[in-house]
C-alpha cells in the first residue's frame, strides 16, 4: 500500500513539474527580449503631452488612498519627463499591494491615459513589467 501511495505522489510531482516547465518556456517566448521606451509600449503609443489638460495622481499605500489633481503645465511636464525616463522590460509575476501610484492624464477631449506603477513595475491590464531607467 505504501508503494502505491509513493508511486501516486511521484506521478503527481512529475506531471506538475512538466506542466510548470512548459508554462515557463511559453512565458519566456512571449516576453520582449530588449527594453522598449515606455511611450512606444502597448497602449501608450501616440501619447502626447501636448493634448493634456490636467493630471490626477492617485496613490495607494498602507495608509490608504490619496488623490491630487495637478493642473500647472510645468508640474505636469515634470511628471511626464519622469515617466518618459523608463523603458519597459520583460513581464514579471512579482506584485505588491501597498505601493501603487497611478498617473492619470486627462486629455483635452476628456479621455484619460493612465500609467500605473506598482512598486518597481509597470502595470498594463493584469500584467506587470519590469522597468529600467534610460
Amino acid at each position: 500500500m505504501k508503494k502505491i501511495i509513493a508511486l501516486l505522489i511521484l506521478s503527481v510531482v512529475i506531471i506538475t513539474g512538466c506542466n510548470s516547465k512548459e508554462k515557463f518556456e511559453k512565458d519566456i517566448t512571449n516576453t520582449p527580449s530588449s527594453n522598449v521606451p515606455i511611450l512606444e509600449f502597448d497602449k501608450y503609443k501616440g501619447f502626447s503631452i501636448d493634448n493634456v489638460k490636467s493630471l490626477n495622481v492617485i496613490k495607494y499605500t498602507v495608509a490608504g488612498i490619496s488623490e491630487e489633481t495637478v493642473s500647472e503645465k510645468d508640474e505636469i511636464q515634470s511628471i511626464f519627463n519622469y515617466i518618459n525616463r523608463f523603458s519597459v522590460g520583460t513581464e514579471t509575476a512579482m506584485a505588491c499591494e501597498d505601493n501603487t501610484t497611478i498617473y492619470e492624464f486627462v486629455m483635452k477631449d476628456n479621455s484619460k491615459v493612465s500609467f500605473e506603477f506598482e512598486c518597481d513595475w509597470l502595470v498594463v491590464g493584469n500584467k506587470r513589467y519590469e522597468l529600467e531607467k534610460k
